[in-house]
C-alpha cells in the first residue's frame, strides 16, 4: 500500500542472523510460523504483512497486545504460506522496519518449546511459553471442534468439502436447513482468511443461495459468529440460515 512506502527497508537476503539460519527450524519448531521481536509500536497488521511479503506470501499475522490497555507489546507472529518464506525471513533477521531491526526466529510448535536466539525472551522463560501456548496461530487442530483433522470434529455433519472450505450441518440448527461454512485450515476469524479462501466462501454462499431459492423458495442470512480468538475452539465459521424471501431484507 502507498502509505507503507518508506516504512520498510528491504532486506539484502544475506544477513543470516536468525535462529538456526539457513538450516531450517530446530526440532519442535514450526516450519512456517515466525516469532518477530523488537517491532515498532506503530505497527499494524497490514504494515507487518507488507514488511514480510518480500520473503514470501504471508498467510496470517498477529500483533501481541496488552490485555488491559490493548497497546502493542513490541512482538508478534507471522505465518507464511510456505516453509521457504519463513526460512528467508529468519535468515534475514535484523532487517529494518520503521527504524528498528526486527529479530525473527522460528516459533515453537510444542508446549514448553524454547525460542531461538532471535526471540524476545530467554529460552524456556515461563512468560514466553505462556504466550506461545495461547497464541491463535499456534493452536492445535486436535483441540478444535471444527478442524477436519481433529478427532473432536463431528464428521457425520459434513455435507461438502472443497479445496479450502467445507460445509456442515449445524449441530443445534435453528431450522433443518441451517448450515455452516468453514475454512478447512484453522483461522480464528474471517479477517484473517486469505483471498483464495474468501473466494471459496463466496462460491459456497452463492451456491447455497441458488439452492435455497430454487428448492425452498426462500432467501438466506449469512453472518460470522464472533468467538474468542485465544481459544483453541475459535475456528472461523459462517452461519447460513434460510429465511422466507418476504423477510430476507429486514433480516
Amino acid at each position: 500500500p502507498p502509505q507503507a512506502t518508506g516504512f520498510i527497508r528491504s532486506a539484502g537476503m544475506s544477513m543470516g542472523t536468525g535462529s538456526n539460519a539457513g538450516g531450517g527450524p530446530p526440532p519442535g519448531h514450526s516450519t512456517t510460523i515466525c516469532h518477530v521481536a523488537n517491532m515498532p509500536f506503530s505497527m499494524t497488521d497490514d504494515s507487518m504483512a507488507f514488511a514480510f511479503n518480500q520473503f514470501g506470501e504471508v498467510a496470517r499475522v498477529h500483533l501481541a497486545r496488552d490485555h488491559e490497555t490493548k497497546k502493542l507489546k513490541g512482538f508478534g507472529f507471522v505465518e507464511f504460506q510456505t516453509a521457504e518464506g519463513a526460512g528467508k525471513a529468519v535468515a534475514n533477521s535484523g532487517f529494518d522496519v520503521g527504524g528498528r531491526q526486527v529479530r525473527v526466529s522460528y516459533a515453537p510448535e510444542k508446549d514448553g518449546g524454547k525460542r531461538g536466539p532471535g526471540g524476545a525472551e530467554p529460552s524456556g522463560a515461563p512468560a514466553a511459553k505462556k504466550q506461545m501456548q495461547k497464541h491463535p496461530l499456534m493452536m492445535r487442530s486436535d483441540n478444535c471442534w471444527f478442524c477436519l483433522s481433529s478427532p473432536k470434529v463431528e464428521k457425520h455433519l459434513v455435507v461438502s468439502i472443497g479445496e479450502e472450505v467445507y460445509v456442515a450441518l449445524a449441530k443445534g440448527p435453528l431450522v433443518p436447513e441451517h448450515v455452516l461454512i468453514l475454512p478447512i485450515t484453522h483461522y480464528p476469524a474471517g479477517s484473517q482468511l486469505p483471498d483464495n479462501v474468501w473466494a471459496e466462501v463466496e462460491l459456497y454462499k452463492r451456491s447455497l443461495e441458488e439452492c435455497f431459492r430454487k428448492e425452498k423458495k426462500c432467501g438466506l442470512v449469512l453472518y460470522e459468529r464472533a468467538t474468542n480468538s485465544t481459544s483453541p475452539h475459535s475456528h472461523c465459521h459462517f452461519q447460513v440460515i434460510p429465511v422466507p424471501e418476504s423477510l430476507e431484507e429486514s433480516a
